[in-house]
């Protein structure tokens, strides 16, 4: 696969109904912006699949009908694309806009959560619940991302989360991410096990949420990569610094969450991700009033 052109020459495109107005991040699978509607400015979200994917045979049917059996997830933590469309070797997914932008977005702003690990945890349970349902369903994400959580702020400060492009991992069945360009949240969607050429499953989804969760109490990832290769290294045979090390008031228990879900065996992980969520809600030692509220202190 060829390096993909800088995405940022499409800003003030238009796709169909839609005008790109700002580049948000970039995942395994595509480029993630904000987007107006031509005719009543109406803010969204529109994920453009990479070129390479949407010329493969039978993809955009695939897409298509991928996003019709993922209609069935009917889920707190889910989104679902209000639109799937082309435009000339383009394909899109458009998604509702949420105001608060996505998880990458508030890392940018905050770096890592070790100041307010309630908030923390309630993100990564969230993510977990999510995973959870969609597991149940047969369903596995395979590529989770900071990019792809998109928030929305409630009352109490916290955050609503929903986890965006379920299934699309599914449809590189011929894709190889050793041939595509680099990008950061490829760190994510690598695991062990796909590392070594074996299909995304349930324990890989929750590897990734681990690697996800190392972040937001740390503010950098379980692994430094500047090449694939660096990568793969890290996931196979790297041990990442232990999260008590960079923020050390951080309860124990929850450093021990962090490092079984990036277990390099799946038999070391937990059982499935419905167990992950519990034991996240059942951490301990947050600090008086704040354990279990999931409300996250205001930003200016």
């Amino acid at each position: 696969m060829t390096q993909a052109p800088d995405s940022t020459i499409l800003l003030g495109s238009t796709l169909g109904p839609y005008r790109l107005e700002e580049l948000l991040g970039r995942t395994e699978t595509g480029d993630i912006y904000r987007a107006t509607g031509r005719e009543d400015g109406t803010p969204w979200l529109l994920k453009l699949v990479h070129a390479e994917l949407c010329a493969m045979p039978g993809f955009r049917a695939a897409l298509r009908q991928q996003a019709m059996f993922l209609s069935a997830l009917a889920h707190p933590h889910i989104a679902h694309a209000s639109q799937i469309d082309e435009a000339g070797d383009i394909c899109f997914i458009a998604l509702p806009w949420q105001p608060d932008g996505t998880l990458r977005q508030l890392l940018g702003r905050r770096g890592g959560l070790g100041d307010d690990l309630p908030l923390a945890i309630d993100l990564a349970a969230q993510i977990a619940e999510g995973l959870a349902f969609a597991h149940g369903q047969g369903f596995v994400h395979g590529s989770l991302s900071p990019e792809d959580m998109l928030l929305a702020r409630r009352d109490d400060g916290g955050y609503t989360l929903t986890i965006s492009d379920f299934g699309l991992a599914w449809l590189l069945l011929d894709y190889s991410v050793e041939s595509g360009p680099w990008a950061d949240s490829l760190i994510y969607a690598l695991t062990p096990e796909r590392c070594r050429g074996l299909e995304a499953d349930a324990q890989g989804d929750q590897y990734a949420l681990g690697a996800i969760l190392y972040e937001l109490v740390t503010g950098c990832a379980p692994y430094s990569a500047r090449t694939l290769d660096d990568a793969v290294v890290g996931h196979v045979y790297s041990q990442p610094v232990p999260p008590r090390a960079l923020v050390p008031a951080m309860p124990a228990e929850l450093e021990a969450i962090i490092l079984r879900c990036l277990a390099k065996s799946p038999a070391d992980r937990f059982a499935d991700t419905g167990d992950l969520a519990r034991a996240l809600r059942g951490v301990k030692g947050l600090g008086a009033g704040s354990r279990g509220s999931g409300v996250g202190s205001r930003e200016s």
